[in-house]
């Protein structure tokens, strides 16, 4: 009995040591109050700031650039959560800022709040 409780925590070592490496991610910016973190699918990582800016670190990058950022096109000042809907996500395209992403992104938006909506109020409802 003693030597297989010996076994099971050398299983469980040897597990730990193959285990990869975390590594951080830096975000790249100033004033920088993260209030929400996410992924995709892909395994990018998206984190929302205070001051209306989302940031994004593709899989294994160390650095979350600034994706989106407010100006008076996009009239963003600040922002409450991101979540990353791969859906979404592909309607903005490589250029989230482009003009002839708006419907697409609109529809994929509308789409995604009506699938959560439910999650939403629950959660608001505490």
């Amino acid at each position: 009995m003693r030597s297989s409780a010996m076994l099971a925590a050398l299983a469980a070592l040897a597990g730990l040591a193959a285990a990869p490496a975390r590594a951080d991610v830096t975000i790249d910016g100033s004033r920088v109050y993260p209030e929400s973190l996410t992924s995709d699918a892909a395994g990018n990582l998206y984190n929302g700031s205070n001051n209306g800016t989302i940031y994004r670190a593709l899989k294994g990058a160390r650095t979350a650039e600034p994706w989106i950022t407010p100006n008076p096109e996009n009239g963003l000042r600040s922002l409450f959560g991101v979540f990353a809907d791969d859906d979404s996500l592909a309607a903005f395209g490589p250029n989230p800022l482009d003009p002839a992403c708006r419907e697409p992104s609109a529809r994929a938006g509308r789409a995604q709040g009506r699938r959560i909506a439910e999650e939403v109020a629950e959660f608001l409802a505490g």
